[in-house]
């Protein structure tokens, strides 16, 4: 299943608890993730374009069920040739009948309005993440990316570098960064980054990772073979049992 272009409006944050703990949330603004006291998340994520609001919330359930906490995801910039790319990774296959699939349909039921004004600079989605980092009203200890979802961050993380670097630095001392697939290039500020690739993966870069999935390739659909297992390898990377 995948939600109608028109809904998966870019920079749109989703609010996901892990399994079993409630609905996720759908949310147009910064001002309404805190309305909706979204600073309880302690989790950023970042999914790879193109993968859909349906893909994005899957992405970050897996992140939510690692850590045992609830998880802002920012639903990236959406087109016809990431949506193409993402779709041979398997990511846009998310089964139809998930109890997830059904949440998501169910929040997205009726119309969804345009986002408010905000202040747009290269584009929503990476305001929306350089806004949620800057905030002192939330404190995020993980960030967590896929594929090119890994360059919007690294875009992110630049501009807030160019602009505030003290803040970078702070953000990047008290928060680990943790890529799957194609790795990105971020501030020297971070340097709590784990780089995970499937062994597989086609999309394999020449920077160097830190994890190799051992069977896996560029995907992290558990509904088909050769999935990345994000939730298990979050819990190894992050030393969680």
């Amino acid at each position: 299943v995948r939600l109608a272009p028109r809904w998966a409006v870019e920079g749109v944050i989703l609010i996901v608890p892990p399994s079993g703990q409630g609905l996720l949330q759908i949310l147009d603004t910064v001002d309404e993730f805190f309305e909706y006291r979204g600073h309880r998340a302690t989790s950023l994520v970042v999914a790879s374009p193109g993968c859909s609001a349906l893909g994005a919330a899957a992405f970050a359930r897996n992140v939510a069920d690692a850590t045992g906490e609830t998880v802002a995801a920012v639903l990236p910039r959406y087109d016809a040739g990431d949506v193409a790319s993402e779709a041979l990774g398997g990511l846009m296959r998310v089964a139809a009948k998930t109890p997830l699939g059904g949440l998501i349909r169910a929040a997205f039921t009726g119309k969804r309005r345009a986002p408010k004004a905000q202040s747009l600079t290269d584009s929503h989605d990476t305001d929306i993440i350089q806004a949620l980092l800057t905030d002192h009203r939330v404190s995020f200890d993980l960030i967590v990316g896929h594929h090119r979802g890994n360059a919007i961050l690294a875009h992110a993380l630049t501009r807030l570098n160019g602009s505030v670097p003290r803040q970078t630095e702070r953000v990047g001392a008290r928060t680990s960064v943790v890529t799957f697939g194609t790795p990105a290039a971020l501030p020297v500020a971070f340097d709590h980054v784990v780089r995970v690739i499937g062994e597989h993966d086609w999309r394999n870069a020449e920077m160097p990772v830190d994890v190799v999935v051992p069977g896996a390739g560029h995907h992290t659909n558990r509904a088909l073979r050769g999935a990345v297992p994000v939730t298990a390898t979050l819990k190894h990377v992050l030393g969680i049992a």
